[in-house]
């Protein structure tokens, strides 16, 4: 991917995430298996922007479309024309990281945005998830 999202890990938080997580990995872990879930997680709520939320990760809302780009769809749905981009939403999973994205040649202008193409970003961590996300990897590491 061309940028990447960060999980900010809050102070009072960090000291105990670190200790289990640092004990962890001493036993050989890794985080597949929550990475696995994670994603999953991820790619519901990515999908879900297309459909019923309209808007990008930091959830501000999606510029609409333009009159004349509604008139050429004949509807006003953001995103969406033949779903090919709301459906190749895919994750990749290793121990080591995990990785959200799409593999059509034209999601990073929507991602972005171009001189010509608002930028509707539909990729990253909306903050309950980030949220969901940092509890779900300490459970599983208390889990130890």
């Amino acid at each position: 991917m061309e940028k990447s999202q960060v999980i900010e890990i809050k102070a009072k938080k960090f000291k105990a995430f670190m200790k289990h997580f640092e004990e962890f990995f001493e036993k050989g872990g890794g985080l597949q298996e929550v990475f696995q879930e994670v994603g999953e997680k991820n790619q519901d709520f990515t999908e879900r922007r297309f459909t019923s939320g309209k808007h990008d990760p930091d959830m501000n809302a999606w510029q609409p479309l333009s009159p004349r780009t509604v008139s050429r769809k004949g509807h006003s749905d953001i995103l969406i024309d033949t779903t090919t981009l709301k459906n190749s939403i895919e994750k990749e999973v290793t121990p080591e990281e995990l990785i959200v994205g799409t593999n059509t040649p034209y999601g990073k202008y929507h991602q972005y945005g171009t001189s010509n193409i608002p930028q509707r970003a539909f990729l990253g961590f909306e903050p309950e998830e980030i949220q969901w996300a940092i509890d779900t990897i300490i459970g599983k590491l208390e889990e130890l």
